[in-house]
């Protein structure tokens, strides 16, 4: 038992010892001093410039504080979009808070210009709507960077702008070309107030106001005298449907508008809709719109004819014999109060109020039933009628026939000169006819796709208005009307309005 507490207290003994041995002494010292920070305060008019301190990115923006710089000197950029880097030293001190403002405008440096020309010279600027001195070509100088309008205006030209960006100690260029409206003058949506490009119809009423109808965008009726629009539509008006296919004007200064969803009549600022639901109309899509010898209305859809006082309503049925699912196109009434109507794939119909009469394109034959309908075949060029207009110097009719591919016909204009349906050859640079007008003496004004031609055919003239030889906007021409000044007003599939003001 001694020996074991004898080696139990040497365990112990070194135990302790080598405990001792391990420990070491820990000196103390005063801590080292923290370097020293200041803080410095960046501001720039403009704001938003990115800050650089020694080349890096500190990822602020002016205006804003620098916590973490140690005392000294250092190179700062300052970064803006459309300006010059600008830098300059700053001294970082734990005493003072060093506060610095770069003002970008105050140093000319820091300006831009807008080298301004023009396809003809001599253009006034105007910068952001304001006139500034000198003409085209002139460069502005000292401008703040950003973007900037710049306007164009000469006479006999179309005002025009740009949108420009003008940058630190760069030339920007502005250039427009100013559209020649000495003859022509072009009315789109990216000019005017117009609703749409895409144009069906115009007339010009007693007051000379333009009423225009649209393919998409209701009516729009243009003031030449004040340049104001005024729109109607399915949205803010009785309007039944955008897509207009005829304006008329009455000799009680009512405005008639056929449209795909009915008939509209305005009376003085009061609207009126007719149509399947509250008329004899078979359908309301409307494709023409006249007014005969007796003062009373005949009111064409794509199924059949209506006659109307706007009090009494009468449904006038079509000869049905070979129409093809009677797709009337046009209406005419002639010098002695005959009613002729265009189809599109079988013809031409008179109506002479008890007798309809068909006339085909095909071999010339001659054909009398027992009991009406009457049924001629005449060569024509076309079956397909689309436009047709009474040629009051002579008593005839003008029709306007479509080329029909499938039977090989080459479409062209067809006349009736009282007596008999004859071609008449007109060299028109489209048979694609979409309007005819004649006037009084004997001028006739036909819209094409491509263009416009007007025949006298006194002198067997044609005068031919196209994209290739004027200004026109667009070939594909839909309709025409004269204004009380002379002027021709065209409409366009896709070109938008134009005005024509040279001689015709």
């Amino acid at each position: 038992m001694k020996i074991i507490a004898k080696s139990m207290m040497l365990i112990l003994i070194t135990l302790m010892f080598i405990a001792s041995s391990c420990e070491k002494e820990v000196s103390t010292s005063p801590p080292e001093k923290e370097v020293p920070h200041g803080v410095v305060y960046i501001d720039s008019k403009p704001s938003n410039a990115l800050i650089y301190v020694n080349g890096r990115n500190e990822g602020l923006r002016t205006p804003d504080s620098i916590t973490w710089l140690a005392e000294g000197e250092y190179t700062v950029t300052l970064k803006r979009n459309l300006y010059r880097d600008t830098s300059f030293s700053i001294v970082s001190n734990a005493e003072n808070k060093y506060e610095t403002f770069i003002d970008y405008n105050s140093n000319p440096k820091m300006r831009g210009s807008i080298s301004c020309i023009t396809n003809d010279r001599g253009a006034s600027i105007y910068i952001n709507d304001s006139l500034v001195e000198g003409t085209t070509p002139h460069t502005v100088k000292g401008l703040i960077p950003g973007k900037y309008k710049v306007s164009f205006s000469l006479d006999q030209r179309r005002t025009d702008s740009t949108f420009v960006t003008v940058e630190s100690s760069k030339i920007t260029e502005a250039i427009v070309i100013l559209r020649d409206t000495t003859l022509w003058t072009d009315y789109t949506r990216a000019t005017s107030e117009i609703p749409s490009n895409y144009l069906t119809f115009v007339i010009v009423d007693h007051e000379n106001k333009k009423w225009i109808g649209t393919m998409d965008a209701g009516v729009a009726v243009f003031d030449n005298k004040s340049h104001t629009w005024q729109i109607f539509n399915e949205t803010n008006s009785p309007l039944p449907s955008n897509q207009i296919t005829k304006i008329f004007e009455d000799d009680l200064n009512r405005i008639w508008i056929g449209t795909t969803g009915g008939l509209v009549v305005i009376d003085n600022g009061v609207w009126d809709i007719y149509n399947s639901s509250n008329t004899p109309m078979e359908d309301d899509h409307v494709t023409d719109i006249e007014v005969d010898k007796d003062g009373l209305f005949w009111v064409l859809t794509h199924k059949g004819v209506v006659r109307t006082s706007l009090v009494t309503w009468q449904y006038i049925r079509v000869l049905s014999i070979e129409v093809g699912g009677n797709w009337l196109t046009t209406l005419t009434v002639d010098h002695q109060n005959n009613i002729w109507i265009g189809t599109y794939v079988d013809g031409i119909l008179k109506y002479d109020r008890s007798i309809w009469t068909l006339y085909k394109n095909g071999p010339i034959e001659y054909s009398t039933f027992s009991s009406p309908p009457r049924y001629y075949r005449r060569g024509i060029p076309s079956n397909t009628i689309m436009a047709g207009a009474f040629d009051p110097y002579k008593g005839a009719i003008l029709f306007g026939c479509w080329p029909f591919s499938a039977d090989g016909f080459t479409g062209g204009t067809t006349l009736y000169d009282g007596y008999n349906l004859r071609n008449q050859v007109i060299h028109l640079q489209s048979n694609v006819i979409r309007f005819i007008h004649i006037d009084d003496n004997n001028k006739k004004y036909i819209c094409t796709q491509v263009g416009i031609s007007i025949f006298q055919e006194y002198y067997g003239f044609v005068q031919h208005f196209r994209m290739a030889n004027t200004d026109i906007t667009s070939d594909q021409t839909t309709c025409l009307a004269i204004d009380q000044d002379g002027l021709l007003w065209v409409t366009t599939n896709g070109g938008g309005l134009n005005k024509y003001k040279g001689e015709y």
